[in-house]
């Protein structure tokens, strides 16, 4: 995998819906009831959030799966001055499931086209 610096950028959300359709169909995937705490996940920002962070190695490494769950919307310790908010470790947990799952291979395959 291309380290940080070389990472495109994120996809714009019409070419991700687009792509990431095919992707799915291709694959027999149906990310459409993905949800937790009732709110549900949106991929296009996870895609958008782990891209921008350096991707997936990265945020596992940085242990960022936590700071990523809050900015999707599961927020569950507040931050303060300088600790940013997390969510809870099953949030993180679930949203780096989520995301090997049903995204981590469209963002390599994105990665290695570019």
């Amino acid at each position: 995998m291309p380290v940080p610096e070389q990472l495109p950028p994120p996809l714009n959300k019409a070419r991700f819906d687009a792509t990431y359709k095919s992707f799915c169909i291709n694959r027999n995937l149906n990310p459409n009831s993905l949800s937790m705490d009732n709110k549900p996940v949106d991929l296009y920002l996870l895609h958008v959030y782990v891209m921008e962070e350096g991707g997936e190695t990265v945020v596992t490494q940085k242990m960022l799966w936590p700071v990523i769950a809050v900015r999707l919307g599961l927020v569950h310790f507040h931050g303060m001055y300088t600790v940013p908010q997390k969510s809870g470790p099953d949030a993180a947990l679930y949203i780096s499931q989520v995301y090997k799952e049903y995204l981590a291979m469209f963002d390599e395959l994105y990665i290695n086209a570019v």
